[in-house]
């Protein structure tokens, strides 16, 4: 598992809690072929809503918005020969869910390189 986390103007600024993004990556032995769905925990009750988005390149992300919150946590289950399966997690902290998929739609993932998603 690689974690890995960004923060916009915090060392600038000094304010380390606004923007902030999280991505955790899990390579898995499956095949995202076999996979029916990707598992998204849903604990709070307060209208949380849970969508998917498809990247410019093709690739199916599963949203869940946390609502009242400002946290927007994105999944993506791949397939690919050059960096094998895995699983990715993207979590957003205190960004506009249109910078969010500007950010998504640069992501080296595209129907060309990824061989299958669920």
């Amino acid at each position: 598992m690689i974690m890995v986390n960004f923060l916009t103007d915090a060392y600038d600024g000094g304010n380390f809690h606004e923007e902030q993004i999280w991505i955790t990556f899990h390579p898995i032995k499956t095949s995202a072929k076999d996979h029916k769905s990707i598992y998204m925990q849903n604990t709070d009750k307060d209208n949380n809503i849970v969508s998917s988005y498809v990247t410019k390149g093709g690739i199916l992300c599963s949203v869940l918005e946390y609502n009242n919150t400002n946290n927007v946590v994105v999944n993506i289950d791949f397939d690919s020969e050059s960096i094998g399966n895995g699983y990715m997690m993207i979590e957003f902290i205190g960004i506009k869910w249109d910078k969010i998929t500007e950010i998504l739609d640069t992501l080296p993932f595209t129907e060309d390189n990824t061989d299958s998603q669920p």
